[in-house]
This record gives C-alpha cells, sequence and structure tokens, in this order.
C-alpha cells in the first residue's frame, strides 16, 4: 500500500460516515460534505509522501488520544480500490493470514510475508495455525477444554460455568470488562428531573439480585460508578449503599424512601424499557418491577429481546421511556470515552445520551480533562477521578455492574496475554 491510501481512507471515512465532533474536531462527516466539500478536504490535514513512504498528520489541537482513534476498526488503512464488501479479502500485515472462513469457523495460518518490525508493536505468533469456531455449546465447551480437544474458550456473558471454574481454577482467567452497563433515568421529564427521585433509585437498586441474574460473580461485579476498574482516573467509589464506601453491599431502602418523600414524585407513573436474553428476562422484569413499586413508583414495563431491537427503538422514540437500561463499552482505553454519555453533545442520539443529561460546566470539565492529557498525564487523572464521582453524584446514571471477560483454557496453554479491548491474544499463545 501506499502513504496516499492513509489519506485515503480518512476521506473515504468521512464522506460516509456522521459526523463525530468529540473525535474529529472540525471536520464535517456524511452529507455535510456534499454542501461544504472544502471542509472534507483532508489534503492539507494529512500529507502523503509516496516516496519517503511517510505520513503527516497535522491536528488543530493536542490531542492525547489520536494514536488510539488511529487504531480504531473503522481508522483501518487499506488500497484506495478496496470493494466495500463484508466479504472482500482484505490486506493486512500481521503474522497470520486467512485460509478459511465460513458461519460456523475460521482458519489462521502464518502469513510468509509477515516481518516483525517491533516486537512490542507487532510480535510474531506462536501457533503454527489458528482455529476458530463459533456459536459452541457451553456444555460442549468446558468438556472439550476439560479433555484438552480445544484450547481456549471465552465465555459469554451470563454463561454459567462455575461447575467449570470449581473442579479447574487454574484454567480460568477472569478480568473485568472496559465497559459499564446502568439505568439511564430521564433527566428532561418528571419525575426524574429530580435529583432526589434519582438518587432514590440508585439507593434502592439491588445490584447484587442484577448480577446473579446474568450469571453471579463469574459473570459481573456491581458498581455504583461510571468507570470501570483499570482505566486512568478509577478509584473505587460508592455512595449508593448500606454501608457508604468502595464497594457496594446491599440496598438502602430507608434512605430511598426518604428520598422520594422529600422529592414530592411519590405516585408518578414510570415506563422503563430494558432488553434481556429469554433465560434472564423474567427474572429482570421483576427485580425493576420490586425496584419502582417499593418507591412508591407506577412502573409500565416493556422488554425487547435483543438490543439489536432495542436500540433502533429508542432512537426513533419522540417520547422515550422515562427510565431504562443502557451500557457503554470503550472505544479505546481512554477515560473520555465514558463521559459522552452525559455530554451535551450527545443529546442528539438518544440510545446514546439516554438520560438527556446535559451540563456546561460538567462539559467544560471533560474539555479541560482531554486538555491535560497531553501536557500533564498526573493532573488529568485526578481531575478524571474528580469527574467520574460528579457524574456518579448526579444519578442521571445509575450504574448497575461491570461485565467480566472470561476465558478458559486446556491445561497445555501457556502465555495467556489479555487485551482490554479485544479479549486473548490468540498469536501469543503457546501449547505443549
Amino acid at each position: 500500500m501506499k502513504a496516499s491510501d492513509v489519506r485515503a481512507t480518512f476521506e473515504r471515512l468521512f464522506r460516509s460516515r456522521p459526523a463525530r465532533p468529540d473525535y474529529y474536531t472540525g471536520v464535517l462527516g456524511g452529507a455535510e460534505c456534499a454542501k461544504q466539500p472544502k471542509r472534507c478536504d483532508l489534503s492539507r490535514g494529512i500529507v502523503a509522501d509516496d516516496a519517503a513512504g511517510t505520513v503527516t498528520f497535522h491536528l488543530a489541537k493536542p490531542d492525547a488520544e489520536f494514536l488510539y482513534k488511529l487504531a480504531l476498526p473503522f481508522a483501518y488503512v487499506l488500497p484506495a480500490g478496496t470493494p466495500a464488501r463484508a466479504d472482500a479479502q482484505l490486506p493486512a500485515t500481521g503474522p497470520y493470514m486467512l485460509a478459511e472462513h465460513t458461519d460456523k469457523r475460521v482458519r489462521l495460518v502464518r502469513n510468509p510475508r509477515f516481518r516483525s518490525w517491533s516486537e512490542s508493536a507487532t510480535p510474531g505468533g506462536y501457533p503454527d495455525e489458528i482455529e476458530i469456531a463459533f456459536n459452541r455449546p457451553i456444555d460442549r465447551a468446558t468438556a472439550d477444554i476439560a479433555r484438552g480437544r480445544t484450547d481456549l474458550f471465552t465465555v459469554e456473558p451470563g454463561a454459567q460455568v462455575t461447575e467449570f471454574v470449581n473442579q479447574h481454577p487454574a484454567q480460568v482467567h477472569t478480568t473485568p470488562g472496559l465497559a459499564t452497563f446502568y439505568l439511564y433515568l430521564d433527566t428532561s421529564v418528571p419525575p426524574f428531573d429530580n435529583r432526589d427521585a434519582r438518587r432514590a433509585v440508585a439507593y434502592a437498586l439491588d445490584r447484587g439480585a442484577l448480577v446473579n441474574g446474568i450469571g453471579g460473580e463469574e459473570a459481573a461485579q456491581p458498581t455504583c460508578q461510571v468507570l470501570p476498574p483499570n482505566l486512568g482516573g478509577y478509584r473505587p467509589y460508592c455512595p449508593y449503599t448500606l454501608s457508604p464506601g468502595a464497594t457496594w453491599s446491599a440496598p438502602d431502602l430507608d434512605r430511598a424512601r426518604a428520598l422520594v418523600r422529600s422529592s414530592g414524585t411519590a405516585g408518578a407513573r414510570v415506563s422503563f424499557w430494558f432488553f434481556a436474553p429469554p433465560a434472564a428476562a423474567e427474572e429482570q422484569r421483576r427485580v425493576m418491577e420490586t425496584l419502582f413499586k417499593t418507591l412508591g413508583y407506577r412502573p409500565s414495563v416493556r422488554m425487547f429481546a435483543s438490543p439489536l431491537a432495542y436500540f433502533p427503538a429508542l432512537t426513533k422514540a419522540k417520547a422515550g421511556p422515562q427510565a431504562g437500561f443502557n451500557g457503554w463499552v470503550a472505544d479505546y482505553p481512554a477515560p473520555s470515552n465514558f463521559f459522552e454519555i452525559l455530554s451535551c453533545s450527545q443529546l442528539v442520539d438518544r440510545a446514546a445520551n439516554s438520560a438527556r443529561y446535559c451540563s456546561k460546566d460538567f462539559d467544560r470539565q471533560l474539555a479541560r480533562a482531554r486538555a491535560l492529557q497531553s501536557r500533564d498525564q498526573a493532573a488529568a487523572t485526578r481531575l478524571w477521578t474528580q469527574i467520574d464521582r460528579e457524574a456518579t453524584d448526579t444519578a442521571a446514571i445509575v450504574p448497575m455492574f461491570t461485565p467480566r471477560n472470561v476465558d478458559l483454557v486446556s491445561k497445555r496453554v501457556g502465555n495467556y496475554e489479555h487485551h482490554p479491548l479485544f479479549g486473548a491474544l490468540l498469536d501469543q499463545l503457546w501449547v505443549r
């Protein structure tokens, strides 16, 4: 590929995607490019030199997260003539190449042209061949892992693996995911335009019951705060529990009911939307109906079978529900990711800022923290901690749990490494 293919990739991106001002300051996207083509002309912002093999990006302002953004999937660099088809064979530079791809399995073999230019950036792989199977039944997969017929199985959220964990603890790797699942409370309409009413929900929520409903402590861990573990700025913080401190212990119903009384919102109707797989749907419905009824509200619950039905309905709704389920999974490992859902800039997208929360002061704090990251990482980290606590205290969203990544490995697997976003690094595993 030529250096100019980099600029071509980004030009295609801006012409085909909606504008994301939080990622690409000053650059339009989609239909806006047709109206103002000069704003989408990247020839001055991205300078490609095919002879030297270099690409220079000229940023309008410092951006400490720029390299993360270049690594996002829709920024992958491809030759200018690459067809826009899902089944297109795309060029790559890694240690493996695609040998077979069906709906049931993928087979990767060594790339004979691969040369590692940096062990830290792109190390060589260990296995000679990698086979990936999809949609394996949980009981069959755990049995194959125990017998050494399968070397790695990534557990789906909510899967019951307690028996395997108890029998083979050394073959289980679990880490908190870079994600937070939460209740949103619409701050633009009653009753949750009242902060005391929102805090009442946060105190009354039985996070333990929700975690048990999706598979127990192997699947998730309760949380009260927006930031998940393993991100800069994360410091354990849980004010909404029976014994406030670092972790959640139990609901505080007495305090929750007192807040409802002080808010004057008792008896209000609350429409609640959520999605859940059939096996967990009734338990989740019971927990949420009990929550709102216990507080003195009159809930009506609408359940969707999957997020594929839920989010389009939420986006199209002219008057959305007053409360519902949502979650945020990191695009890249930076704390700023998790506060977009409370930014005024995302009010246009009900699926993103479902709480309809907008505070100019809060947005100024976000901008200040992003700017600090470029020149004083320690100060930025302290500010992200403060922002996380402020976001938690508003109770516009009520964090429920952080999902856990669970990988089961056979006894012959070594050198297990886990990427916080992409999971187990298959090319770094070795087998004896």
